[in-house]
């Protein structure tokens, strides 16, 4: 490889190029004095005048922490570039071990955050301190050791105002303060500078940037006007920032832009360490860490992090199907009994408890879910609000954080106490149904065993064990189990409830069907019945087309039979029901449309309004000609919901549908590419994440076949 010269001294011999920086050329070399390599950063013309103060490279030449590399020198080259010296790192840096290896796990992400946290907390502590500017994974190194090595301050403040601006932003890493520049001296540049690659030099060199970056940046600047200014949480984005890609492998989107949330995102991520990483993220200063060892402390309890920001997490989205969730929701409500027996040292703390409950009853999941928050923040050893937080979540579908609020109170000891216990087997089975719901056949049968050997006399419990055990293949031991449900002298409804469950798994479909029929004529029990018709809308679906008819009245039965909030999914399987008939059966199109229409629109009314429900909603709105009714639905989706691609894929097809009605010379599909295009560019991050939607498929075939008649972009 060709050798360098460089105006640096004969202290540095074997000089190489190693690669191209953002702001500069990097080299490797050899300090003869110290007998040991090095590597050289040359930083551009103009950004010289920003390190060539001798105090603040002095400072930087102090500087020796186990997660920095050691900066030799600021040597001033007499030839219009800066050129800083510091250890050279064996191993490859960040960005490119992710290219090569993928997105790393929680416990290496966690591990690697944490170092970053302790060198950046160590360059804060400094007198003045040090701002990194530009933390992302090209600048850190992964060393040998397997630990992390933060690299590169030639874009380092040193911290001794607050009216301070930084060098640069890198893309996606940048916090947006680092965007607010002196929008006059860009304007001005803009003037001054002709159309070269000469670089601009802006705001006494506290921001320099290339001739074609300006226009683009005079927008940004003016959008980041009103984060302020450069402070010690600028890195403390930078951090959260790297996490997301070692996590993620995706670059962040441009902070002044809404970043895709990590549950986005096909990862398994513990619920404390993503409530900081998004805290971190915050776009506004002042909502972030105060510091990187704030944020350090944070990470070293997960535990403790996660009651404290847990309630700053979104509010979650609701799913579009579950199973048997209200009858695990109104166990926990079995525990009032206990409640009244409290006294009145512990009336706040329930009080909480029954307030959450309460909201959860009447949907407002984001408000039971804070209220049931801080009744375990209050009492974190007590089990009433965790057994009636993990019913919520099951509620929602979801499942996983179930499982993850399991994790926290399994350390709680429950002693000899018959309450405790009796609570503890609610959440298992809860745990267990969650498990269950996911296809963790393994995990669902030992929790389904811990709930029944803690209150064996709950049908429940054994019943759905029985049901457990034939999902993992051992039949014998489902009989057995099913025996014993049947020596509880239990409800006939209960027994006959789990036959058709095994009898569906063993593949005799019809005869579920006829023994759900009999449990739903059995039973005025509300847990049950949502159970029973829940499951038997699932076999009806099994058995296909021909059975439309009799799931669509089953769910009718079951919204006259069910009220409130048990009704939700009911009324959503029937508006799903509704759709299908008007799909299959051509002749009774208009009768399908209005009725789903109108089940929908009743959701909506009630507060239920998943992603689902208001895109099938538009749907239903499309297919009856109600086009302005349906752009008005699916821009108010948009709104709530912009990094979604599904509103876009269905103002895509509306688009194309009303363009169809025009007559041929009069058909403008500009608005159809526009959507199109958003549609493909939300549906890159969701198919990274592991989604996978035929629909999507459908409207790119559609886009061909537009291209193909003629109608070019």
């Amino acid at each position: 490889m060709k050798q360098f010269e460089l105006p640096i001294g004969e202290d540095y011999t074997d000089i190489v190029p190693l690669d191209e920086g953002g702001m500069g050329v990097i080299f490797r070399a050899r300090k003869v004095n110290l007998g040991v390599d090095v590597v050289i950063k040359r930083v551009r013309q103009g950004l010289e005048h920003r390190l060539n103060q001798r105090s603040e490279a002095d400072i930087l030449k102090t500087l020796k922490h186990r997660y920095l590399p050691r900066i030799y020198d600021i040597i001033d080259g007499h030839d219009g570039y800066l050129y800083t010296v510091m250890d050279f790192i064996p191993g490859c840096d960040l960005e490119k071990y992710v290219k090569k290896k993928g997105a790393v796990d929680q416990k290496t992400a966690l591990k690697w955050t944490r170092q970053l946290c302790e060198a950046v907390e160590y360059l804060h502590s400094q007198t003045p301190p040090i701002i990194h500017c530009d933390i992302k994974p090209k600048n850190i190194m992964i060393t040998e050791q397997g630990d992390i090595c933060l690299i590169d301050f030639n874009t380092s403040l040193i911290y001794q105002s607050a009216e301070m601006r930084a060098i640069g932003t890198s893309e996606g890493y940048a916090a947006p303060e680092q965007y607010n520049v002196d929008i006059g001296k860009l304007e001005k540049s803009l003037q001054q500078v002709s159309d070269s690659d000469e670089t601009v030099l802006v705001d006494d060199a506290t921001q320099t940037i290339q001739w074609e970056t300006v226009p683009r940046l005079v927008t940004l600047a003016t959008r980041a006007k009103s984060y302020g200014t450069v402070t010690l949480r600028t890195d403390v984005y930078g951090i959260g920032a790297t996490a997301y890609f070692m996590l993620t492998g995706y670059r962040p989107a441009l902070s002044l832009d809404e970043v895709i949330p990590l549950e986005r995102y096909d990862i398994r991520l513990g619920d404390a360490f993503a409530s900081i990483l998004e805290r971190a993220m915050q776009q506004q200063p002042k909502k972030r860490f105060q510091s990187a060892a704030s944020m350090l402390e944070a990470l070293q309890d997960l535990k403790k992090s996660d009651a404290q920001y847990k309630k700053y997490r979104r509010t979650y989205q609701l799913t579009e199907t579950f199973l048997a969730l209200a009858a695990v929701f109104c166990l926990a409500l079995t525990w009032i009994g206990w409640r009244q027996m409290q006294t009145g040292q512990d009336s706040a703390y329930m009080q909480l408890v029954e307030e959450g409950e309460r909201l959860g009853e009447e949907l407002n999941y984001e408000e039971s879910y804070l209220v049931l928050s801080e009744a375990i923040m209050q009492e974190p050893e007590r089990l009433e609000a965790y057994s009636a937080l993990a019913a919520l979540l099951y509620r929602q579908g979801q499942y996983q954080e179930c499982i993850d609020l399991m994790q926290e109170a399994e350390n709680i000891e429950i002693g000899n106490d018959e309450r405790a216990e009796q609570l503890f087997a609610n959440i298992s089975y809860i745990t267990a149904s969650s498990h269950f719901y996911l296809g963790e056949y393994a995990e669902a049968l030992r929790n389904y065993q811990t709930a029944a050997a803690l209150c064996p006399d709950v049908t429940d419990y054994v019943r759905d064990l029985a049901v457990c055990y034939a999902k993992t293949g051992d039949m014998q031991q489902a009989k057995e189990t099913l025996d014993t449900l049947n020596s509880m002298q239990p409800n006939q409804a209960d027994v006959l409830l789990a036959s058709a469950e095994i009898a569906d798994l063993s593949g005799d479909t019809q005869g579920a069907l006829s023994m759900l029929k009999q449990v739903v004529s059995l039973t005025e029990d509300e847990n049950l019945l949502l159970r029973s018709y829940m499951m038997l809308v699932d076999v009806c679906e099994k058995l296909g087309a021909d059975y439309l008819e009799e799931e669509i009245t089953q769910l009718q039965t079951a919204c006259s039979r069910l009220d409130g909030s048990r009704n939700a999914v009911l009324a959503e399987r029937l508006a799903d029901a509704w759709m299908g008939l008007a799909q299959a059966y051509p002749e009774r199109q208009e009768e399908g449309w209005q009725q789903a229409l109108s089940c929908y629109q009743s959701l909506m009314d009630s507060g239920y309004q998943t992603i689902a429900v208001r895109q099938n909603f538009a749907m239903a709105q499309q297919y009856l000609g109600q086009y302005e009714q349906a752009e008005q639905t699916l821009a108010d989706l948009i709104a709530d919901y912009p990094n979604d691609y599904r509103g876009y894929l269905r103002l895509a097809f509306l688009q194309a549908d009303m363009q169809d009605e025009k007559p041929v010379e009069q058909r403008d599909y500009t608005e159809f590419w526009n959507y199109y295009d958003q549609t493909v560019e939300a549906y890159a991050a969701a198919e990274a994440a592991g989604t996978a939607d035929t629909e999507v498929l459908r409207l790119k075939e559609l886009a061909e076949q537009i291209v193909q008649a003629g109608y070019t972009r």
